[in-house]
């Protein structure tokens, strides 16, 4: 007996998203205008916005576009008699010459949707990567992780999206043996686009190395290589460092001469029932991962004791340097040399960590469970909570 399965209509919710400087060339180049197009206003295309949820992946132009704006109240005459006794319905005898305002225009964004795929598989991340090809034609490519530890490398050819490549990893001993109930994948890039990481189970990282110059490649290959990556290579934490379990989140970091990766983990768990006894189990380790002088992770900082209700973690501007430690009840910079500054959203932050923090925000009553933060200058960041609302 066989068992099929059609999707009757496509996902409506969005997961992921991303926004992409230039992922297509019409980011760089501008849009071509038919001859017959006189009047209609420029166009500008600023970027590229890629939004997936479920098995569905659509790709956004972000336009510029010039708009008219009506300006004002119009004397609008319907259904009413004139003094000749005519009926004057909707403007459509012009008896006279009125004075007409000059048509104005305000810049306005919209979406362009260019395309849409239904993809074998649930999408689980996206990320932004820069090839040796970027630098001939300038555009950014799109990495795509699907349920199941697979990834594809796609580009922006001929009118719509094609395949790169693809690299699975459903294979190994850690999808075959590792619990995969507990298992959420996490994909991250390198901001300048030298390596890429997927997280798998039993705390281990699969890791693709992204070629940016042919002189990355191996001296002894005297050949160029088509590809645009070197082989990838599963890599288990426990190798690195024992303590390195239960993983909880991990980031590159701008603003170093290799990649540089930040760590957040917990070696033991606990709840809140157990505070009294243990509480302020996670740590944050800060590694170099260098995999062109044979695989070595040299620690540039290390802290321990930080809140048990640690959720997530937020890479600062090179500017700023070091990460921000997102908690259910507050906030944590933590700067490359270890140094902590903390500040409590909520009342609930004594009762939770040990941790020394301001507690001048604690009336604001925040839960930042399900929130989302972003930079948006050197020292200017956003957080956005769940039901929406957003606190800079």
């Amino acid at each position: 007996m066989h068992a099929l399965h059609s999707t009757l209509l496509p996902s409506s919710v969005i997961c992921h998203s991303l926004f992409l400087r230039n992922f297509t060339p019409s980011t760089i180049y501008p849009i071509p205008r038919p001859v017959t197009a006189v009047d209609l206003p420029d166009i500008r295309v600023v970027g590229n916005l890629v939004v997936a949820g479920g098995e569905d992946l659509r790709v956004f132009e972000i336009r510029e576009e010039s708009v008219p704006v009506s300006g004002g109240e119009t004397n609008e005459v319907n259904g009413e008699m004139n003094g000749n006794g005519e009926m004057v319905e909707e403007d459509f005898f012009d008896t006279g010459h009125a004075e007409r305002e000059l048509l104005k225009y305000e810049t306005t964004q919209r979406l362009h949707l260019l395309t849409r795929h239904q993809l074998h598989g649930t999408v689980t991340g996206l990320a932004a990567l820069r090839t040796m090809d970027s630098s001939v034609d300038g555009l950014d490519r799109l990495l795509v992780t699907i349920k199941d530890a697979k990834m594809a490398l796609l580009e922006w050819s001929r009118g719509d999206i094609s395949t790169v490549s693809l690299h699975t990893y459903e294979r190994c001993s850690q999808m075959n043996t590792g619990d995969l109930r507990s298992y959420i994948p996490m994909l991250r890039s390198d901001p300048l686009s030298r390596m890429a990481l997927l997280s798998l189970p039993e705390d281990s990282v699969a890791v693709l190395p992204v070629l940016q110059e042919q002189t990355d490649l191996d001296p002894m290959q005297e050949t160029s290589r088509d590809v645009p990556y070197s082989p990838s290579v599963v890599l288990c934490l426990a190798d690195i460092s024992p303590s390195l379990k239960n993983l909880q989140d991990l980031l590159f970091l701008p603003g170093f001469h290799s990649p540089t990766l930040a760590l957040l983990y917990c070696p033991m768990y606990t709840w809140s029932g157990r505070y009294r006894s243990a509480k302020d189990n996670f740590c944050l380790e800060i590694r170099t991962f260098d995999l062109s002088s044979g695989g070595s992770f040299p620690l540039l900082t290390s802290v321990t004791g930080l809140p048990s209700d640690s959720l997530y973690l937020v890479a600062c501007p090179a500017e700023l340097g070091g990460v921000v430690l997102i908690t259910s009840t507050g906030v944590i910079h933590i700067d490359q040399s270890g140094r902590t500054i903390a500040t409590g959203v909520n009342a609930w932050w004594d009762h939770t960590t040990s941790v020394k923090a301001d507690k001048s925000s604690e009336t604001r009553r925040l839960s930042l469970d399900g929130s989302k933060c972003v930079f948006v200058a050197e020292r200017d960041m956003l957080l956005v909570l769940y039901n929406g609302d957003v606190h800079q």
